[in-house]
């Protein structure tokens, strides 16, 4: 009945745009896959995939790489600690704590940035070296935040 109610809706819509003499474009969408004609069109490909999985994979890797998992608690700790239940809300919450690793998580990213990003984007290194470089202060930054205790936990793995 639904589907019915449907079709005959599409079709007086299009039959009144046809009596108005209108017409009404019907985008074109192609999908072709072609053969790179240098290695920087291939590289720039890449280059958007891995941007794109990087941003689908951002709220793991903050939760993961920073202290932001370990601020949200506190702060929900203080919240219940103070009988507020519902201020501030949420939202407000996750900003501070976003705002507050943003502010802790500072020196390591610029230590990044100088180290691999920067001389990444200015050719100086290529991307297995990005990479090696980059994890480097995110490595030291993560064994600051097990300390001695966990060490012994992480070299199970």
């Amino acid at each position: 009945m639904l589907l019915a109610g449907l079709s005959l809706g599409s079709t007086f819509f299009t039959l009144e745009a046809q009596s108005a003499g209108t017409r009404i474009p019907i985008p074109n969408l192609n999908i072709n896959v072609n053969e790179a004609k240098s290695p920087r069109e291939t590289s720039l490909s890449l280059m958007v995939l891995f941007l794109v999985t990087i941003l689908s994979l951002a709220p793991a890797i903050v939760m993961s790489l920073t202290s932001f998992t370990k601020i949200v608690i506190v702060l929900d700790f203080v919240r219940r600690a103070l009988s507020i239940q519902n201020l501030p809300p949420n939202q407000v919450m996750m900003g501070l704590a976003l705002f507050m690793t943003f502010f802790i998580m500072a020196p390591t990213l610029n230590t990044v940035n100088e180290k691999a990003l920067g001389p990444y984007l200015e050719g100086k290194i290529d991307t297995n070296a990005f990479f090696e470089k980059g994890m480097i202060p995110i490595r030291e930054f993560m064994m600051r935040q097990i300390g001695t205790s966990g060490a012994k936990d992480v070299a199970l793995f």
